[in-house]
Formats: C-alpha cells, sequence, structure tokens
C-alpha cells in the first residue's frame, strides 16, 4: 500500500527547515542509496518495479504527479508539491512512474538497499 505522509515543517529566523526522515519512523526500513532526481516539464518517465526495495520519495522543488500500479493493476494517482512537505512511500512490488507538473521539479529517492540493476524492471509507458 502506497502511504503518503505528512513530515515536520519548522520555521527558523533563516526560513522553513523540512524534515525528510529519521531512523524512529515506522516506514523507515534502513539506508541503502539516495538519489536527486531532475524532471522537465510533463516529461513521463517510464513503469519502474522494484523487486526488493522500497522508496520513499520527497518532492524539494515543484510539483511531481505519481502513478501506481500494484498487482491487482489498480491505479492511484498522487500528486505532491514542494510547499506540502508529504512524503510517500512506495513499497517492493509496485510499478510506478511520474512526471513533471511543474516546469521543473526535483525529488528525493531514498532506497532501502544499494542500487542492482537486477532487482528492477522498467517497462515503456503505453
Amino acid at each position: 500500500m502506497i502511504k503518503k505522509i505528512k513530515n515536520k515543517i519548522l520555521l527558523s529566523k533563516g526560513g522553513r527547515i523540512f524534515k525528510y526522515v529519521d531512523k524512529n519512523k515506522s516506514y523507515f526500513k534502513t539506508f541503502g542509496e539516495v538519489y536527486v532526481n531532475f524532471l522537465d516539464s510533463k516529461k513521463k518517465v517510464d513503469w519502474i518495479f522494484h523487486k526488493k526495495c522500497q522508496c520513499l520519495i520527497l518532492v524539494v522543488h515543484g510539483k511531481i504527479k505519481f502513478i501506481t500500479k500494484k498487482k491487482d493493476n489498480k491505479i492511484n494517482h498522487l500528486t505532491l508539491n514542494s510547499e506540502k512537505n508529504h512524503l510517500i512511500v512506495i513499497p517492493p512490488k509496485t510499478w510506478f512512474r511520474f512526471y513533471s507538473v511543474s516546469s521543473k521539479s526535483i525529488f528525493l529517492n531514498l532506497i532501502d538497499k544499494m542500487h542492482n540493476p537486477r532487482e528492477s524492471l522498467r517497462k515503456k509507458i503505453n
């Protein structure tokens, strides 16, 4: 099941601080790698499927639409934007894809294992 989690927004003299994750959260398993993804407007990414990895995704700039699909082929749409500080948890064995709704967007993706090309699958968008 895909989870959308509201993270804390802390205020400081210099501005806002968005908390991403800490090791005590129930959805945090372990640290593998973190990727920073830069997206151009409306460029759609092919379907991605991780056999064993969980993804923790946070949009840090812009607005991104995520589409997810489980074994039952039920499609779920989630939109995240950098103003809200929501995190989504994409469990293993979930197909997902995404595209930027803004002219440019950036998101962080923390996976719980080191990248292994044999661990993931890709499928062209229909």
